[in-house]
């Protein structure tokens, strides 16, 4: 199949996402939809990832040779960036330098969701 470079927000909508657990945290449960495969990218990933309440996006990690970037679509959570917490939610931006970690708990009273590069 050829690779799409347009995916319309109806195609987005019933795209299958895929249910990952973080093998190092059982707690991070998160479904992802694959944009970025699904449009044919090979050198950015981009990822529409769903969160639900009470679970963690991810265990503590860092990128050493690439950039991270989150946008917040909605629901709410903390950020916690080295000793930092910020509160996030619907419009926020977290850009990530290579060798910086995020650890992300969304709120446990509302879906949270997020496009990550």
């Amino acid at each position: 199949m050829e690779a799409l470079m347009y995916l319309s927000a109806e195609k987005i909508a019933v795209m299958a996402g895929v249910r990952r657990v973080h093998n190092l945290n059982p707690a991070a449960i998160r479904t992802d939809k694959s944009l970025g495969d699904e449009a044919g990218l090979k050198n950015i990933g981009i990822h529409l990832i769903s969160i639900a309440p009470g679970d963690k996006s991810t265990e503590f990690h860092a990128h050493k040779y690439e950039d991270e970037a989150i946008y917040v679509l909605s629901g709410h959570g903390t950020e916690v960036i080295g000793d930092e917490s910020h509160k996030i939610g619907p419009g926020d931006f977290i850009g990530l330098p290579a060798a910086v970690g995020p650890l992300m708990k969304p709120s446990t009273t509302a879906l949270s969701r997020w496009s990550v590069s």
